[in-house]
């Protein structure tokens, strides 16, 4: 399977989306860079461990993730970026908010739909 990342926070914890409407959440292991637009080619679901080595194809490497949720929805995975490693700022497109911020999840809801 694969997912494209859409959005991150800057504690590592990354949103991709795998088919229309399922979001899969992730956090690194170790020290390699997952960008915006990377994408991710491994088995995400409970099989096996939920720490599992991945490929990211954009990079041709294979990095060491976490699998924090899986096939969830965006509402979830906003959810998730905003609070999963207490955030002080989430990205997203070409945009980067305040975790805090008003509107943050209105933000982040139009900046991933449009990715």
């Amino acid at each position: 399977m694969e997912i494209k990342i859409v959005a991150f926070n800057d504690a590592e914890v990354y949103a991709g989306i795998g088919t229309v409407d399922d979001y899969y959440i992730i956090s690194l292991n170790e020290n390699k860079e997952i960008e915006i637009g990377d994408v991710l080619s491994g088995i995400f679901d409970s099989s096996e461990d939920l720490n599992k080595d991945i490929n990211n194809i954009t990079k041709n490497y294979k990095v060491n993730i976490y699998l924090e949720s899986w096939q969830c929805s965006l509402n979830a995975a906003i959810d998730h970026l905003l609070h999963l490693g207490s955030p002080k700022r989430v990205y997203a497109a070409t945009k980067d908010f305040a975790a805090d911020s008003d509107n943050v999840i209105s933000n982040l809801r139009r900046e991933i739909s449009g990715s």
